[in-house]
């Protein structure tokens, strides 16, 4: 593709080759030469294009019989030292010419990157300044055997370097053709440098679609992942439920049996049974819940709810909790709270879950608050009015680059070190289903829920401020 279209250089290649005669013998007429060459290049966008028009009039004129052009990227290394990294286009050959990386040391960078002129091969044997060249370099060199190496800088930058020859006549290059090769490289600077824009924009947007490949390939993966572990949550707890309820029916049978009830160590162990069945049908509840929440088969059933009653109800049950860590509980502006559409035992799912979360994360002897406010029906979002109810707490705070991820299930802001099984123990784990299962039924009730917090120290501890907003009456509700 690219000789075919490096034939259509060829009829200003014709004139330019019509000069070179006349060039040899009267350089003033290079100028033309050199002019007709930079019209050629000047929209020439694509690098593998540019060197195939390059390294072909180049090839052309001298009769030379091979060239490369090469790309030169700077870079440090990890010890700081500049590197020079010579990347090669594949232009009229088959493949790309072996690329090379130059210290900032080497006699061969030293000259290419200082020099405004080319350099013949044989200078390798004349100068010992070149006996220095490592095993690489030599290497490179003997398998390019070229006859000359014409740098290619902008503004003070060394970006490119054409490797021409050797001659099919086998003869070296003269001073005036070095002079002209270097004008040519002169003239070739700028549509390199256009061409590296262009070939650097491909480049990045070939790598952000591999990016984006690979991420919903990524993506995909997580929702299986995430399908998987829904599916899980709900076959578990639907097939937990029912041992589950025969061994608390059957613990509980125990506990009242009279003749059982004489004897204390048996009671006591009858006790941890119960309790412990308890406690497990609580978190197989919350996985029922959020199998529920995810698979969007919550059923809500709205009725008038009675905010304060509701909260006061759930704190009550909670005092305890905060009694054995001497915490103070209050409840603020919640009399006048109008009556919400809701389902009642739903919301005690949210609000015990907030309380609980506060309880934990509040030191001995802190204080958590619950207050409420009513919106009027002013906002958009809320055309019928709302309630906003605030649960806040002195606690430890919470990093604000996890008030997000904290409603996320089964995410836990501490190691599962610090897991405990304990109700209210400070910073004591859970499941990581309750903010999850909140979340989940204020916005099933079409409401809102976030926290604030100015951070997370165990110290000073800043406090967090959850916020619940549950409209009067959903969007699809029907009017009363």
């Amino acid at each position: 593709m690219f000789a075919g279209m490096f034939l259509l250089f060829l009829p200003n290649l014709s004139k330019i080759k019509s000069w070179v005669g006349s060039w040899i013998s009267n350089p003033e007429d290079s100028s033309n030469l050199l002019n007709q060459y930079s019209q050629s290049i000047t929209n020439v966008l694509d690098l593998r294009l540019l060197a195939t028009v390059a390294v072909g009039t180049a090839c052309e004129l001298m009769e030379i019989s091979r060239g490369y052009l090469f790309l030169v990227d700077s870079d440090t290394d990890e010890g700081g030292q500049k590197i020079y990294k010579l990347r090669g286009v594949r232009g009229m050959g088959s493949e790309d010419p072996e690329s090379l990386k130059l210290q900032e040391g080497s006699p061969l960078a030293s000259y290419l990157y200082q020099n405004y002129k080319p350099l013949v091969s044989s200078d390798f044997e004349i100068h010992s300044t070149y006996k220095s060249l490592s095993k690489e370099e030599r290497r490179w060199l003997g398998n390019l055997n070229a006859g000359v190496f014409v740098p290619i800088h902008a503004k003070d930058d060394w970006i490119g370097l054409l490797v021409l020859g050797p001659k099919t006549s086998g003869s070296g290059f003269t001073a005036q053709e070095c002079e002209f090769l270097n004008t040519m490289a002169n003239q070739t600077a700028v549509a390199l440098q256009n061409s590296r824009l262009v070939d650097d924009l491909v480049r990045l947007n070939d790598e952000f679609r591999r990016i984006n490949n690979a991420l919903d390939q990524a993506n995909r993966h997580l929702k299986r992942l995430n399908q998987a572990r829904t599916d899980f949550i709900a076959i578990a707890s639907h097939e937990l439920r029912t041992p589950l309820n025969l061994i608390n029916s059957a613990s509980q049978m125990l506990m009242d049996d009279p003749e059982l009830q004489k004897e204390t160590y048996y009671q006591e162990l009858l006790s941890r049974m119960h309790t412990g069945s308890i406690k497990l049908q609580e978190i197989v509840e919350s996985m029922m819940d959020m199998a529920n929440i995810d698979t969007k088969a919550l059923v809500l059933e709205p009725q008038p709810v009675f905010m304060q009653s509701l909260i006061r109800l759930v704190f009550e049950e909670l005092s305890i909790e905060a009694k054995k860590r001497k915490q103070v509980m209050v409840l603020n502006d919640l009399e006048k709270l109008p009556l919400v559409l809701g389902d009642a035992p739903a919301l005690k799912k949210v609000f015990n879950n907030l309380i609980i979360n506060a309880i934990k994360y509040t030191p001995d002897g802190g204080k958590i608050t619950i207050s409420g406010s009513e919106l009027k029906a002013e906002l958009p979002e809320y055309p019928y009015g709302g309630v906003e109810i605030i649960v806040s707490d002195t606690g430890i705070g919470i990093d604000p680059q996890l008030q997000e991820l904290i409603f996320v299930k089964f995410y836990q802001t501490r190691e599962s070190t610090f897991h405990s099984s304990g109700k209210s123990k400070f910073k004591g784990g859970g499941s990581g289903l309750g903010l999850a299962i909140a979340r989940g039924i204020v916005e099933a009730h079409e409401g809102k829920i976030w926290v604030d917090s100015p951070g997370c120290d165990e110290v000073k501890c800043p406090g967090s401020t959850f916020h619940v907003i549950l409209p009067l009456r959903a969007s699809s509700s029907t009017p009363s």
